[in-house]
């Protein structure tokens, strides 16, 4: 990302999850198209990359995300993988996600906080990942049960295993969402 916010990616790109509207890997950085492939993607604040999908945070609060769709990690109501961003949907698949403030993104998952603290996840949910009291997945976001007025969420390789870390700035506390293996 650019202190402009363009956004360039560039290494393995099967899936599109480089966004420059094709499949074809790249050893130098490309920039990323717009939605739809016009234009070209700005505007971004932060940009948060999963094992084959990457999504980005406009200045306004929205969210766009491209690459691999196989579960529904691109949260836009579909499982198609996209070689150009798509807006994420609204909770539920109504309307548009916004008022976002940060976004991380697992492996096959994207999480997203609104500037009011709500959570929102949306992609694999095999173990418990999109913390809604469930383990079915999801191609649109659904709100984090019992997680209210929390600052950022981010995704991390912790030590005993993997999974989504929300962590609140103003607490200290945080909640560590889906699997965790022992070691």
């Amino acid at each position: 990302m650019t202190t402009t916010g363009a956004v360039y990616c560039w290494g393995y790109n099967g899936n599109g999850q480089l966004g420059n509207n094709s499949t074809t890997n790249s050893n130098v950085p490309v920039q990323v198209e717009g939605v739809g492939g016009t234009g070209l993607l700005s505007a971004i604040t932060s940009i948060a990359a999963g094992w084959q999908h990457t999504c980005a945070l406009t200045t306004t609060g929205a969210v766009y995300c491209w690459g691999d769709n196989y579960f529904g990690q691109l949260g836009n109501n579909s499982t198609t993988n996209s070689n150009v961003p798509v807006q994420v949907e609204g909770v539920g698949g109504s309307g548009l996600l916004s008022g976002i403030a940060s976004i991380a993104a697992g492996p096959e998952h994207t999480c997203a906080v609104t500037t009011t603290g709500a959570v929102y996840c949306w992609g694999y949910n095999g173990y418990g990942q999109l913390g809604n009291n469930s383990t079915t997945n999801s191609n649109v976001p659904v709100q984090v049960e019992g997680w209210r007025q929390r600052a950022s969420v981010r995704h991390r390789e912790h030590r005993r295993g993997l999974g989504t870390h929300l962590r609140a700035e103003h607490d200290g506390r945080g909640l560590l969402l889906g699997r965790q293996r022992l070691r």
